[in-house]
């Protein structure tokens, strides 16, 4: 932000040639325009307005020339900073975002173990009932076959 007297000086022109250039550019100037305890200040794009419609003075040109291109260049850092703060937020966003995917994937991944975990134990007791099941039936057969090799030997000397 300038003040009128700041622009005037860097132009070569009078503050009274400032005022009548922003009367002149009415209405399109007047968002670019701030008044605070009486005193006025133009943003840069309202600077290069009031320059391009200037027909300034030779003595002061060169410096006007190097002020002007400084403000040209001001406001295109500006611009550029504006987007890159932009992209960072657009950045961040994603970043957030994609850490509540992971944290939702690992939750999922935590369901599915406590899942895995719950059948593998089932399945580990339905394996040991089998095992008891089977070592009963061995014993079973073993009881049987002696039953049977007593009747065997026991028909054998009645015969």
């Amino acid at each position: 932000m300038y003040r009128v007297i700041d622009v005037a000086d860097m132009l070569g022109v009078s503050k009274v040639t400032i005022y009548k250039k922003i009367k002149m550019l009415k209405p399109g100037i007047l968002s670019e325009i701030i008044e605070d305890d009486n005193v006025t200040y133009l943003t840069d794009s309202a600077v290069i307005m009031i320059r391009n419609s200037i027909k300034r003075k030779h003595s002061n040109q060169k410096q006007s020339d190097k002020m002007m291109e400084f403000i040209e260049v001001k406001i295109e850092l500006d611009k550029m900073t504006e987007k890159l703060a932009a992209e960072r937020h657009k950045i961040e966003s994603l970043k957030v975002e994609q850490f509540e995917e992971l944290v939702l994937m690992y939750r999922t991944l935590e369901e599915v173990l406590k899942v895995k975990n719950e059948n593998l134990n089932s399945l580990i007791k339905s394996a040991n009932s089998i095992k008891v099941a089977n070592d009963y039936v061995k014993e079973q057969i073993n009881v049987f076959t002696k039953f049977l090799q007593m009747r065997g030997l026991g028909g054998q000397s009645g015969r």
